[in-house]
């Protein structure tokens, strides 16, 4: 389960970020194969999981998330910024 700030940072992303960040943190899929899923160029798709990284940083950071303190105790089951 997702902790709540995180699921609330993953809320704050657009839908085309949120749905990519998804699909390859979670579910493992390939950006090859999320370019096909979602009629893409997988570029495009490269791209909306940097802006979606990006987006998270800057939402946890706001609320009060260093990199420090998310290595200190990492939630369960969830990657992030693996490219």
């Amino acid at each position: 389960m997702l902790r709540p700030v995180l699921q609330r940072a993953l809320l704050s992303l657009p839908a085309e970020q949120r749905e990519v960040f998804v699909l390859r943190e979670q579910a493992g899929v390939p950006f090859r194969e999320i370019a096909e899923m979602v009629g893409v160029n997988e570029n495009t798709v490269k791209s909306r999981m940097r802006y979606a990284l990006e987006g998270l940083r800057k939402a946890l950071a706001a609320a009060g998330v260093s990199e420090e303190t998310a290595a200190e105790e990492p939630a369960p089951d969830v990657r992030l910024g693996r490219a």
